[in-house]
């Protein structure tokens, strides 16, 4: 069997601000001329926080197609730990903040990422379900 052949999934990621500092980067990764085999282009996720953040260049991404999810407001250590109030205000807020700023249709943003990597067990789940609509 050829490589070319196999499927793959390729998951490309990024979490926090997209800003002056890291958008050149981020822009030279998807690349017209990169598709995937079916011609498709390539195309991400930003796990979007609050700080440091261009919406403008947010709101670029996102007309390109690539999908915007929630990283949380602040970014706050110790939310692993927090009431459901405390995620709700992290969470459906950025995807409001998005709205707002980015013009980013809030029923596309159904992802979040717990900041620091630091899932907030049930109480999170319980946001994802209620608050996401999934």
């Amino acid at each position: 069997m050829l490589f070319f052949h196999v499927p793959q999934i390729i998951l490309i990621t990024f979490d926090g601000g997209v800003n002056s500092l890291n958008f050149k980067t981020y822009n030279s990764i998807f690349l017209e001329n990169r598709t995937n085999p079916n011609g498709c282009p390539i195309r991400g996720t930003f796990f979007m926080s609050h700080e440091y953040t261009d919406y403008s260049l947010v709101e670029d991404f996102y007309s390109k197609g690539h999908e915007m999810a929630s990283g949380s407001v602040t970014r706050r250590a110790g939310l692993e730990d927090a009431t459901v109030d405390d995620w709700v205000g992290e969470m459906v807020s950025m995807r409001q903040i998005l709205k707002h700023w980015a013009s980013v249709d809030p029923s596309e943003v159904i992802g979040m990422r717990a900041p620091h990597l630091k899932p907030g067990r049930n109480t999170q789940y319980e946001v994802i379900v209620y608050c996401f609509n999934l």
